[in-house]
């Protein structure tokens, strides 16, 4: 939500300022220079950011920024802005490590030990409060991801968000990254089955402050848009119909584009408010289309700046399962869409194997895979017709391809639930493809042990997500009915 700015390839300028600055130091002779170690560190990190933002790897670029870094705060421990740049270096690499999969817990922990640091010595830099904010934020959306509670984080960041406001009013940023903060909060009351639209319209308040500040500021309008696509999620989860808040969405970050043609994150999410709309078009019987084709063009158009976004390969999968189901619906063959979307989810897996919602999906294609339907209760409950008297039951081809799909889908959904046990999701789809095993299970014992394990996915995930009741419910009648037919 927070990135560096996108434009044309600026590596020899940054390159030009690391020679300048190398070459400085070395001139002088002596110790060298806290100021001139400070501004080689900015500029191996402003570098670092371009090669994260092109899908370049920056690691040598952030470890060079770390080194110039900490020599400088070890050489002015009194300097509120050498532990500042220290602190930025330790952020930049946390947030890489979590696009990586990689715990950023320690990185981000030392960030905010050097900004508080920094307060420390001077605590009216109003900078310094924005940046411990933003790194407890972060720290707070990791933790969301793997089945944490992030309020607390979430409260001391939105903490110090006020602070850097109470010193500068017009810091449009903070306004901007506040909202960021009461998302992840709403996100978080969303997948536990609370209502987040008291959060979100915090959120908006917050976005829209900023705007009234800065009406062209493009960080503003794509995260407001974001805010938008997560309220109409929660509304098609409640049974609403959210494509009014989709619609405003889109309006937003059709405004965040307009503005900077360079940043992919409004395409991105222009692509994720597609896959809501095709998602709730299909379930209603409507054709998804168009939505859907629009949803692939902007996918491309963002990894064409960013080939490595793993966040955005997940999202053209999405698309394809919503194009599977509509096929299914309509009696259709989904094999195509459903091999390209599970090409794509290890593709992003590839990047970041500690998704749990990239596993979560591969249990959905899976699933798909195995019983078409299954969710929709498109097939009859109860057990398979029994085999004539004395002879075995003939396993069919159909049978076989399902049961290997079973087994493929519920590990993917143990690995999501192994990253994020809270994720109400990944248990739906474990109870799902635990009840398409035990229809398709060889006797009476494992039909009955199948069911059982997955009455108890099922329950778990409406005590989970209550939301999710209506969904579940017929889900776990088809258990019942399976397990007492056995």
């Amino acid at each position: 939500m927070d990135r560096a700015g996108r434009g044309a390839d600026p590596m020899s300028a940054f390159e030009q300022s690391i020679a300048v600055a190398g070459s400085a130091l070395a001139a002088a002779g002596g110790p060298p220079a806290e100021e001139l170690l400070r501004l080689r560190a900015e500029s191996w990190l402003r570098l670092g950011q371009f090669q994260v933002a092109h899908g370049r790897d920056p690691r040598p670029s952030f470890e060079r920024a770390l080194a110039d870094a900490g020599r400088a705060a070890a050489l002015a421990p009194g300097s509120a802005v050498s532990h500042q740049q220290l602190g930025f270096a330790q952020l930049a690499l946390g947030e890489y490590q979590i696009g990586l999969g990689v715990d950023p817990a320690p990185a981000l922990d030392r960030a905010a030990a050097s900004f508080r640091r920094g307060l420390a010595i001077d605590p009216l830099v109003a900078n310094l409060h924005h940046r411990l904010a933003y790194t407890l934020f972060q720290r707070a959306s990791y933790d969301r991801l793997h089945g944490r509670d992030p309020r607390p984080l979430l409260a001391a960041s939105e903490a110090s968000y006020r602070r850097t406001l109470a010193i500068n009013p017009r810091t449009v940023q903070a306004y901007s990254n506040l909202g960021n903060a009461y998302v992840v909060a709403g996100e978080f009351e969303l997948e536990n089955g609370l209502d987040p639209r008291p959060s979100l319209a915090q959120a908006e308040a917050s976005y829209r402050g900023a705007l009234a500040l800065q009406a062209r500021f493009s960080s503003a309008h794509q995260n407001l848009g974001a805010a938008l696509l997560a309220r109409a999620l929660y509304e098609a989860k409640a049974g609403l119909d959210p494509r009014p808040a989709i619609e405003l969405a889109r309006q937003e970050l059709a405004a965040a584009r307009a503005l900077n043609r360079n940043d992919p994150d409004p395409l991105s999410n222009l692509a994720t408010a597609a896959v809501y709309l095709g998602d709730y078009l299909a379930g209603r019987g409507l054709d998804p289309a168009a939505a859907l084709a629009a949803g692939r063009r902007e996918v491309e158009s963002s990894l064409a700046m960013n080939p490595n976004d793993a966040e955005v390969v997940r999202t053209r999968a999405e698309l394809g399962l919503v194009a599977a189901r509509w096929a299914l619906r309509r009696g259709a063959s989904p094999g195509g869409q459903l091999a390209a979307a599970a090409r794509d989810l290890e593709r992003s897996l590839a990047v970041n194997a500690a998704d749990a919602g990239t596993w979560a999906a591969l249990a959905a294609a899976e699933e798909l895979r195995c019983e078409p339907g299954l969710a929709e209760q498109e097939t009859a409950p109860g057990p398979p017709a029994p085999a004539p008297a004395g002879k075995p039951r003939a396993a069919s081809p159909a049978a076989g391809a399902c049961a290997a799909a079973a087994a493929r889908g519920l590990e993917a959904a143990r690995r999501a639930l192994a990253l994020n046990p809270r994720l109400a999701d990944a248990e739906r789809l474990r109870g799902i493809l635990e009840l398409a095993a035990a229809r398709g299970a060889a006797g009476p014992a494992a039909r009955r042990q199948a069911a059982a394990r997955a009455r108890q996915a099922l329950s778990r995930a409406v005590a989970l997500d209550p939301l999710l009741r209506p969904r579940v419910a017929p889900l776990l009648d088809a258990a019942a009915a399976v397990a007492a037919g056995s």
